[in-house]
């Protein structure tokens, strides 16, 4: 990737005495300080080539059991009070393998989120119905958000359980009867 970038740098980038490159990485970005020196010119000048070079966030940590064992499938169902409200969920892709999933913004047990049976890198499998798997990001954000007046359903899977169904070229949907129908969660803030 950093090569087809420096292909395409202007002419008078590529006739130069030497050329010297400083890797710095921040985040989810990877940015290149090229140095160089004209054959014309005693003096050095610096250019930055910046490349979006996004990698994907860890998908599991070491407290998940990756494991199978059983199918850990469940269908979680918050009310907010208020369209705006918070669920205390923060969205993933990774684009690796394809698939979205879940972290919590805290560990507090009041969140409708905990409180509704999500869990920490559960691999998300449909929003109000709607199998999300082949969306891209933006458009899955995109949907949750254009539904917010409603109640949030999301059919959730634990990733030991994500993996089995994906290795043996099985979907998990709605209609399994190994799925957890867990109780609705309200909000119980007071405004």
């Amino acid at each position: 990737m950093i090569l087809r970038e420096l292909e395409n740098l202007p002419i008078e980038y590529k006739k130069c005495a030497s050329l010297t490159f400083t890797i710095l990485k921040e985040n989810q970005f990877i940015s290149i300080i090229c140095q160089y020196r004209p054959f014309q010119k005693n003096t050095t000048k610096n250019m930055l080539i910046i490349i979006v070079f996004f990698e994907d966030i860890p998908s599991i940590d070491e407290h998940i059991n990756v494991k199978y064992e059983k199918d850990d499938i469940r269908l979680c169902t918050m009310q907010r009070s208020t369209p705006d409200q918070l669920i205390g969920i923060q969205f993933y892709y990774y684009r690796q393998d394809r698939f979205h999933y879940i972290k919590l913004l805290s560990d507090c047990k009041s969140t409708l989120a905990y409180r509704a049976g999500l869990r920490n890198f559960d691999r998300i499998i449909s929003i109000n119905g709607v199998n999300i798997e082949k969306y891209r990001p933006k458009r899955c954000t995109k949907r949750f958000k254009a539904q917010s007046h409603l109640p949030v359903q999301m059919l959730v899977c634990s990733p030991a359980t994500y993996a089995h169904y994906k290795l043996n070229n099985m979907s998990v949907h709605e209609n399994l009867p190994t799925i957890q129908r867990l109780r609705p969660v309200f909000d119980i803030s007071c405004n």
